[in-house]
Parts: C-alpha cells; structure tokens; sequence
C-alpha cells in the first residue's frame, strides 16, 4: 500500500484540471514505508498525468483533449516545486515592481521560467503542451 491519493475536479466546457490535493505513489511510498520503493510496491498508474486523463477521459472523448486551456493547482506542498515557483516569481517584473497581483502572471512555455515551472508539478500540463504543439493531439 502507496497512501497515495488524487483529488481532482474537471470542467470540460471550460478547458480545466483543478489539482485539490495528491500525493504521488512514489512520495507516499517514501513517507509511509521510510525506504525506496521496489517497481512491484508501485501501482501501473503512477504519474498524475495518468491519473488526470483518466478523470477527463471518463466525461469526455479522447479528442477533446484539444480544449484542454488551463491548470489549476490549489496546494501545492512540495518542497522542490515551491522552490522552483518561488525563484520564478523573483525573476517576475511589472512595471518595474514585483507585486503579484490577481490574476497572476503568465509565463511562456518557451522562456526559462515557463520551462522550469514545467519541468516540476506541471510535467502533465507540459507533456499535453508538447503533444498539441507536434501535432499529435
């Protein structure tokens, strides 16, 4: 047994993942057993990006994943994404001050900011961006 859990909230019509609250398999593992994991004590199912179209899939058809625009993170605990976050934020400058204000910033999926966001919790976000981009969606 993983611990490991997914809370996730979609509207189709919208085009959006709501991420409430998970645990990967592999972290929970880690947390709970306090050793590394053998394949065998993981589940087949074990990167939110699966778990994630399987709660798209199962409301909608496989091709309307082209409609797919936003994702939404409520909490986000881990500590190397929070980091990673952190220091993109820094590197963020509106009219020469850094307040964040609503409804955030935005940054391209080509800068480096945008590839290390993508490169952390939003791998899911980022292996759909890649497939739309060549075409394979």
């Amino acid at each position: 047994m993983t611990n490991a859990f997914s809370i996730i909230g979609i509207n189709p019509p919208a085009g959006h993942f709501f991420f409430l609250a998970r645990k990967s398999p592999l972290y929970a593992y880690r947390e709970t057993h306090h050793t590394e994991p053998l394949p065998e004590d993981l589940p087949a199912l074990r990167m939110q990006s699966d778990i994630a179209w399987g709660f798209w899939n199962r409301v909608t058809d496989a091709k309307s994943i082209r409609n797919i625009l936003a994702f939404w993170a409520v909490e986000i605990t881990n500590g190397e994404t929070n980091a990673k976050i952190h220091r993109v934020h820094g590197t963020y400058s509106q009219n020469g001050e850094r307040t964040l204000v609503w409804p955030g910033v935005t940054f391209d999926v080509e800068a480096a900011e945008g590839q290390a966001l993508l490169g952390t919790f939003f791998t899911l976000s980022y292996t759909i961006w890649q497939s739309r981009r060549v075409g394979c969606l």
